[in-house]
């Protein structure tokens, strides 16, 4: 009956030792895992903002293009209104001059308009470019960051 009792003490000691072990083991498991969830949450921002970015990109592309191309358009009626308003100071009686002076006028005016638009529209791409410029700088760090918390956790 005593060796009964031993082996029963002693088995229940190893089961004892085994569930504290196995239960450490479990919760640095956990941890990790934890962890590259986070990881993976952070990586999927860190994916939504250059995509994002490339659209900025993109976006900041063709607003550069047409922001030239109305700018000369804006220049060169400018230009037209200007030589058809010495057309009328230099014939004042004649109406047809004087039409011609005010449509480009008015056509000048128009261009003006829409090259300051788009030329706004410009500037709050290039803002949002440089705000998701930081944000990935941001994330990539933290990212980084949690990478080597995991890395530190030793994997038993």
């Amino acid at each position: 009956m005593k060796t009964f009792g031993r082996f029963i003490t002693y088995g229940l000691t190893i089961a004892a030792l085994s569930v504290g072990c196995s239960q450490k083991v479990s919760n640095d498991r956990i941890d990790t895992l934890e962890g590259q969830e986070q990881i993976l949450k952070k990586t999927t921002q860190l994916n939504k903002y250059k995509l994002e970015l490339e659209r900025n990109m993109l976006k900041q592309t063709e607003l550069t293009s047409e922001v030239d191309k109305i700018n000369r358009e804006a220049s060169s009626s400018a230009g037209d209104a200007q030589q058809m308003s010495g057309r009328v100071s230099r014939n004042p009686g004649e109406t047809g001059v004087a039409k011609r002076a005010d449509r480009a006028s008015r056509e000048a005016a128009g261009d003006a308009k829409r090259a300051r638009k788009l030329n706004g529209q410009l500037d709050n791409v290039n803002n949002k470019i440089k705000n998701l410029e930081g944000d990935i700088q941001k994330t990539q760090r933290d990212v980084d960051d949690l990478k080597a918390k995991i890395e530190f956790v030793p994997n038993n």
